[in-house]
């Protein structure tokens, strides 16, 4: 199984104060360990090095970050 795990961090300068990247910080090793191939896409990577890093753009504010993903509708 692979697992594409897309977080926005709305707290870059302080991680552990962020609840989306302590969640997903604890998860996606633990998907790992479970035998899923596991894929974080955003602006940090998570601890574990066993899980994938794609590199995303970190929104300006929380709220962009909550409501405007700026991801471009993808159409054949």
């Amino acid at each position: 199984m692979r697992v594409l795990y897309l977080l926005n961090v709305s707290n870059s300068s302080q991680l552990s104060a962020d609840s989306g990247y302590t969640f997903a910080d604890m998860l996606a090793p633990a998907l790992t360990d479970a035998g899923a191939e596991v894929t974080v896409a955003s602006p940090v990577p998570v601890g574990d090095a066993r899980v994938h890093f794609a590199l995303t753009a970190s929104p300006s504010t929380k709220y962009r970050a909550r409501f405007d993903p700026a991801w471009t509708p993808w159409s054949p």
